[in-house]
């Protein structure tokens, strides 16, 4: 099994983005009109052969999000057996922006995100048991 374990699948406030601009300056390439639906990036994974890919939602340097969490719910309903989520990047700089804050300062904050019981296992470690097939038990050591 391949899994991609960070990805984005973009929205058009991703793909306009200023951080992006040398990049499109480089390609030559332009931004289309329309958001570019789910469907096309499992495309791109089967073509590249992934068969699974953790979907994160990304901020932009000044806060505002490019990926939302909502967002990554959609895609992740909609595709439950090719996509999950991975939260950590979204959780007030905890991940990928800096200054990062401390583990025990995001895991206070987790109960503020809103999530059921059931996504609260998923970010903690459901997810990772279920791309990676952990045994429970192994997992619980």
């Amino acid at each position: 099994m391949t899994i991609d374990v960070w990805m984005q699948h973009p929205t058009q406030r991703f793909l306009r983005s200023d951080m992006l601009s040398s990049l499109r300056r480089w390609t030559g390439k332009t931004i289309p009109d329309d958001e570019i639906p789910i469907e096309a990036t499992v495309a791109s994974m089967d073509a590249a052969g992934v068969d699974f890919g953790l979907l994160t939602a990304w901020r932009g340097p000044h806060g505002q999000d490019l990926v939302s969490n909502a967002e990554v719910a959609e895609w992740i309903s909609a595709y439950p057996d090719r996509l999950a989520g991975l939260a950590t990047a979204y959780l007030d700089q905890f991940g990928t922006n800096y200054p990062m804050i401390a583990h025990t300062h995001a895991l206070a904050g987790l109960d503020g995100l809103g999530l059921s019981e059931d996504g609260r296992h998923d970010f903690l470690h459901g997810n990772a048991q279920r791309v990676f097939r952990l045994d429970t038990q192994e997992a619980g050591r």
